[in-house]
């Protein structure tokens, strides 16, 4: 297993002259380890710069005195800087990036008083498990996710009751982190309380009004039916199904998109009619191009025509996909139309049309189109055309030989290239 810290020279940290004259006050520090290891980075920011003003080992002490704390929360970086602090002689580092078999640390050698790094951390995460029983609401819900993400407790699953409680009483601010980037098993943590939640999350209406805070609870609503997806999907399939229907879904397209079906034709009437609908179609066309079939292609072609160039580019990219898709030829002629829509009167879809649309697909007639865009007159482009190049092994070399002819390459686009180039293979060493 790989453990990362975040490595940071602490001459890179400099403290401002009143912080070196005036120390943190015991209640100053007090607050500050209970804000360290939140997820709203303000607050976390804010508790990190106050332990900081301490001297190392005095840092040490305090994140091992209050790591079992009910009321502190633990992350990654907590225990992380709980390790590198830990060492006999910490001063050379104040947060670290450490792999397991690696002699580096950030570019900086590892010497033997860093070496028990990882030992430090298992240590304190061996802890942190123990101690889960006694922390409360949001410290709970963070220390948990922690030691799940680590595999630091066989039986979590005795936890998820506590789980399901905290979770029903915590912030959006938390809730949305967990729905979107915790590493959590959900279907081990199911329980009717969280089931209960998770749906009433779900099946949370929007506002009678304002446009931001009905996307604000589409987007949320997006992330809990995510994770009732996972929970129970039949149920979660219907009420996508459902939502597909409609020209303007209660939910951000990108909770709709969990169906594996590779095309859904009980709705192709449903997107016949979107289509020739007013719209909006900022959540329903995705799912047009996602899941529509063949029969589809006249209906999309002929809603993308009329104002081609001046689409949004949510718009443009949903149109052109479908048609690559079901009419290769003609959605590549349309893709490279698309990157000459330039001017006032035009959006500026043209400088990412290509990876909206062709990322992943490494055909030679796409590699060929790419080759073109490298001399774009506009850089932005052209480094686009490079991204997407360096993205499979064949089109790595076909950008290296872009690289050496002579005059080929702005020198922007060039060094872009060339700095692609250098991580890949880095990379695959």
């Amino acid at each position: 297993m790989r453990w990362v810290f975040t490595l940071v020279l602490a001459t890179a940290l400099p403290l401002c002259a009143a912080e070196l004259v005036a120390p943190p006050s015991e209640e100053q520090v007090l607050v500050a380890v209970r804000e360290c290891g939140v997820y709203d980075y303000s607050t976390s920011h804010r508790g990190w710069d106050v332990i900081q003003r301490l001297p190392e080992k005095e840092r040490a002490r305090l994140l091992e005195t209050h790591l079992t704390d009910k009321d502190v929360a633990v992350d990654h970086q907590y225990l992380s800087n709980l390790a590198v602090w830990s060492a006999e002689a910490p001063s050379q580092f104040i947060l670290g990036t450490w792999q397991e078999g690696s002699t580096t640390i950030g570019g900086v050698p590892v010497d033997s008083r860093d070496q028990q790094g990882r030992s430090r951390y298992e240590q304190a995460l061996q802890r942190l498990a123990a101690a889960l029983g006694q922390k409360e609401g949001d410290p709970f819900l963070q220390s948990f996710v922690l030691v799940c993400a680590k595999h630091a407790d066989p039986d979590a699953a005795k936890h998820k009751l506590r789980f399901a409680e905290a979770f029903a009483h915590t912030s959006d601010v938390t809730r949305d982190y967990l729905f979107r980037w915790a590493k959590l098993d959900w279907k081990m943590l199911a329980s009717e309380p969280l089931l209960q939640t998770v749906r009433s999350l779900v099946n949370e209406p929007l506002p009678d009004s304002g446009q931001r805070k009905q996307d604000a609870v589409r987007r949320r609503k997006a992330l809990a039916l995510q994770r009732y997806y996972e929970l129970e999907p039949e149920s979660a399939r219907a009420i996508i199904l459902d939502q597909m229907r409609k020209v303007e879904p209660d939910f951000e397209y990108s909770g709709l998109l969990l169906l594996p079906d590779r095309e859904l034709p009980e709705l192709t009437e449903d997107f016949r009619a979107i289509l020739k609908s007013s719209g909006p179609w900022w959540n329903s066309l995705p799912c047009i191009s996602r899941y529509g079939v063949v029969d589809l292609l006249p209906d999309v072609t002929a809603w993308y025509a009329p104002a081609k160039g001046r689409w949004a580019c949510v718009f443009q990219t949903a149109a052109l996909r479908f048609i690559v898709e079901h009419d290769r030829p003609a959605g590549l002629a349309a893709v490279r139309e698309a990157m000459t829509f330039r001017g006032e009167k035009c959006s500026r879809c043209y400088t990412t049309v290509l990876q909206d649309v062709l990322a992943g697909d490494h055909g030679k007639d796409v590699t060929a189109m790419l080759v073109e865009a490298l001399h774009d007159p506009e850089d932005e482009v052209a480094k686009g055309a490079a991204q997407l190049l360096s993205d499979s092994t064949d089109g790595l070399q076909v950008l290296k030989a872009q690289m050496v002819a002579p005059g080929k390459l702005s020198p922007k686009v060039h060094d872009r290239a060339k700095a692609l180039v250098d991580i890949r293979e880095r990379y695959k060493r």
